[in-house]
């Protein structure tokens, strides 16, 4: 009777093929006898040193946690005695967009496009576009500074004396003015 070695093909490396269990042996086997040979250790000292670092692989893996499940509380006794104090949420107060979605035809949207037709101009170097936007410049930092600004006419914001919403309708009234004095050199604007 002979003894005939068997191995499985190299398609057993494959983790999807029947044989690959076989086929891993097969090679930690070799890799633990060619470990042996440089010790000096038999085969069998080698396939014993084999199978103990597979069992110490094996207990190194971890098992997966579960979550907790959440406790819950049914009773108004037991909420009262696990401490939880219930509240109703507040309700989120509801944010309605401006009603004009720039347009073009409301008094906001004529003012913007005017301010924009404004400081164009002053960027192609027109000399009275140029003083509207100073102007319009020094009302935002007189805003800002909380001083009282006097226009080229002598009209005057008192931005000292006000505060919140009314320093922003002074500033809009500014804004106005300067768009108003555009009009004799490039028309109605409103």
């Amino acid at each position: 009777m002979s003894v005939k070695a068997v191995t499985p093909s190299t398609a057993a490396a494959s983790p999807s093929h029947p044989e690959h269990a076989r086929w891993v042996k097969d090679q930690t086997l070799k890799i633990e006898s060619e470990y042996a040979r440089k010790l000096g250790l038999s085969s069998r000292d080698a396939e014993t040193e084999n199978l103990r670092n597979l069992e110490r692989l094996s207990n190194r893996k971890q098992k997966p946690r579960k979550p907790k499940a959440p406790r819950k509380i049914d009773s108004p006794e037991a909420v009262a005695a696990s401490g939880v104090t219930q509240r109703i949420a507040p309700k989120k107060p509801k944010i309605l967009p401006p009603s004009c979605k720039w347009c073009g035809l409301c008094l906001r949207c004529k003012r913007e496009i005017r301010l924009t037709q404004i400081t164009a101009k002053a960027r192609e170097l027109d000399q009275r576009a140029i003083a509207l936007t100073a102007e319009l410049v020094a009302i935002g930092f007189a805003a800002n500074a909380r001083r009282d600004y006097k226009d080229a006419l002598g009209r005057e914001l008192p931005f000292s004396r006000l505060k919140g919403h009314d320093r922003d309708k002074a500033v809009t009234a500014g804004a106005e003015w300067v768009c108003d004095r555009s009009t004799a050199f490039m028309g109605q604007w409103r």
